[in-house]
């Protein structure tokens, strides 16, 4: 009976994370009622698709398909296009489109509660992750707007979980998972690159040790499916988009060709692009362009990022008087920041000269593969990001964040008597959250008050 109670004890405790977080993602998601920080790029690149004028970004498509049909779901107004922040949203239709980040907000502490199981954290451990994660202002505030890296962290490490499923299972149906989780980030943002770089490297060293016809089909698969995820995604886009818009000036006289009302739709001397060749165009104009954002006032270095050393101010309540202030700032919550910086940086010194030894021949200490492939996920999703000179945000750190959770939480299964050690954790980042919640929820509150909770000068 004790191994049923237990199992029991373990699903309430993950019921109970999921709701607790459903309902702190949810909660206000109406307010602001207007355009807010990126949701002016994000939410105009989507209501594109109702014009069919031709835009160009420098991410790829699938997720502003998918937030305009949210919006076509809410009952959008097809002339409202998110001109500029401060706009007030004509409808509710906004809250569909907010829902889904919220969703996956509010799914990802669940997540990451399972993938650390599957990297062999201890359970209490495991649930001390996802409660660290979904107290996190500065998670809780991406996923509360229409924005990306919520979907691309939700996307990515629902992808990791599912293959890690699969290495151990070997059931086939979860490495399909992997390939859409993967595939959906990869359809965020390229830097979804490093959910899959780690699960390749993993892959190619099962491959060494044992080759055969299942892990070569496995490759396809984990190769196929994001392919064709991302393939059908610029299909898409480029159908729905056969007008001539402000994206053209990025593209070539022979892409420019495709779209009605350009000048080059009727010049005999230019020859329209294929299908096939526009796709690869808009990819190359992509990669070309991806870098020319030089500066901004709340860019941050990448060796700051484990910190959070700077916040994203987000929205300012312009009509709030009396010395009344409400304002929203995308900044991290330092207990969980500060606690999984310690664990990561732990995790490396002590597996680096053990990794030197066993490169150079030397004898050495054993190594844990599981925090070798930990550590190897975090540096796929952090040093990609040195020689990067275009202005960078604290968002960028979330995938390597992730992994830092899971790192300190499993090297904390060697503590002795964890349990009021793992309670005082959980209870001092959820006491900060709802201390500093004004400033993730747009609460209003004086200035002297604002002052205070925002701890560090550089948030600002």
């Amino acid at each position: 009976m004790q191994p049923l109670f237990a199992y029991l004890s373990q699903r309430r405790a993950v019921l109970c994370l999921f709701l607790v977080s459903l309902v702190l993602h949810f909660i206000r998601l109406g307010q602001p009622g207007e355009v807010v920080f990126d949701e002016v790029l994000v939410g105009h690149f989507s209501a594109q698709y109702f014009s069919g004028h031709y835009y160009f970004d420098i991410h790829p498509p699938l997720t502003k398909l998918i937030y305009a049909l949210m919006a076509w779901l809410g009952g959008m107004d097809p002339s409202f296009t998110f001109a500029a922040n401060g706009i007030a949203y004509p409808g509710n239709f906004y809250l569909w489109m907010r829902g889904l980040p919220a969703l996956a907000g509010s799914v990802l502490p669940v997540l990451v509660y399972a993938l650390s199981r599957e990297m062999g954290v201890q359970r209490l451990w495991a649930l001390v992750a996802g409660w660290l994660v979904l107290f996190d202002s500065a998670l809780m505030v991406e996923s509360r707007f229409i924005l990306n890296d919520i979907l691309l962290l939700t996307y990515g490490v629902t992808g990791w979980w599912a293959f890690a499923i699969w290495r151990r299972t070997h059931k086939w149906p979860w490495l399909l998972a992997a390939g859409l989780g993967f595939g959906m980030a990869l359809s965020v943002k390229w830097t979804g690159l490093g959910f899959i770089a780690p699960a390749g490297v993993v892959w190619l060293y099962d491959f060494s040790r044992k080759p055969n016809a299942r892990s070569l089909g496995a490759a396809l698969v984990l190769i196929a499916v994001p392919l064709a995820i991302q393939l059908t995604g610029f299909v898409v886009h480029l159908s729905l988009l056969p007008q001539s818009g402000t994206g053209e000036a990025f593209m070539t006289p022979a892409f420019q060709k495709r779209l009605i009302g350009n000048q080059h739709q009727d010049d005999p001397m230019v020859d329209a692009l294929s299908l096939p060749g526009a796709i690869l165009e808009v990819n190359h104009a992509m990669a070309q362009y991806a870098g020319q954002m030089a500066t901004h006032p709340y860019g941050s270095k990448w060796y700051t990022w484990p910190l959070g050393w700077r916040g994203i101010y987000v929205w300012n309540d312009d009509k709030a008087t009396d010395g009344r202030v409400a304002r929203i700032y995308l900044f991290p919550n330092v207990v969980t920041w500060w606690l999984a910086a310690f664990g990561i940086v732990y995790l490396l010194i002590n597996l680096l000269p053990r990794v030197v030894a066993a490169l150079t021949g030397r004898q050495h200490q054993h190594i844990d593969r599981v925090e070798l492939v930990l550590a190897m996920a975090y540096l796929a999703n952090l040093l990609p990001f040195v020689p990067i000179d275009r202005v960078m945000f604290l968002y960028h750190y979330f995938p390597a964040l992730i992994v830092s959770v899971v790192a300190a939480a499993r090297l904390a299964g060697g503590i002795s008597k964890p349990r009021h050690l793992a309670v005082g954790m959980v209870l001092a980042a959820g006491m900060l959250f709802v201390w500093q919640s004004p400033i993730i929820y747009g609460l209003v509150t004086d200035q002297h008050g604002f002052d205070k909770r925002m701890l560090l000068p550089s948030w600002v």
